[in-house]
């Protein structure tokens, strides 16, 4: 569900449709591994782009243990712990990508720094696991509530504060070696979101 705000005049002269808020419904991180890795990721292990099924389309190649991550910054204000639908409600906030590993993929929000800091940042974990070579399919698994790391502050009457996600980290477990591609990140500043 999209949130329809007013508009202002001017807008409102320009078109005659509703207006979304800010970052409303947005792709927050995209990448079609159409760049080399090495521009944008960090990595560890064995990791290298591939071509795919059609000539001149790549994607990333994680081997056994092997690990990537790409920076982030995408700040989100959650307006009332004590609300329903503030504090881990996660609707609207997931990942997708396209892969031919078969086995099931575990996704988790986890500390950016350890021990985990007051600054409320987090990284944003998704380990793949299975065989690869089958099939590309596509995927889409939504975000965890979030963990008690980034609860509010101790102070009494403060009813927003800002989380940040830092990273996003893409895994493979100990025997998988899994391709990935086409990979999409939501984390919705909307109604439905943080």
């Amino acid at each position: 569900m999209k949130r329809l705000l007013a508009c202002s005049a001017v807008v409102l002269a320009a078109s005659a449709a509703g207006c979304l808020e800010t970052e409303d419904d947005t792709i927050q991180f995209s990448d079609d591994f159409e760049t080399p890795i090495y521009v944008n990721w960090l990595w560890g292990g064995d990791v290298q782009m591939v071509t795919t099924t059609h000539p001149g389309e790549h994607a990333a190649m994680i081997g056994p243990g092997a690990w990537m991550e790409h920076v982030l910054s995408i700040n989100r204000i959650v307006d009332d712990p004590d609300d329903q639908w503030g504090q881990g409600f996660s609707d609207g906030n997931w990942i997708e990508y396209t892969t031919d590993c078969t086995g099931r993929p575990a996704l988790a929000i986890e500390p950016f720094t350890i021990p985990p800091g007051a600054d409320r940042t987090a990284r944003i974990r998704l380990v793949l696991d299975g065989s690869g070579g089958g099939e590309f399919g596509r995927r889409k698994l939504m975000l965890p509530a979030l963990p008690a790391f980034l609860g509010p502050p101790d102070e009494p009457g403060y009813e927003e504060y800002m989380i940040q996600f830092r990273a996003v980290r893409l895994e493979t477990g100990p025997a998988a070696v899994c391709t990935i591609d086409n990979l999409h990140l939501m984390v919705s500043g909307g109604t439905l979101g943080y």
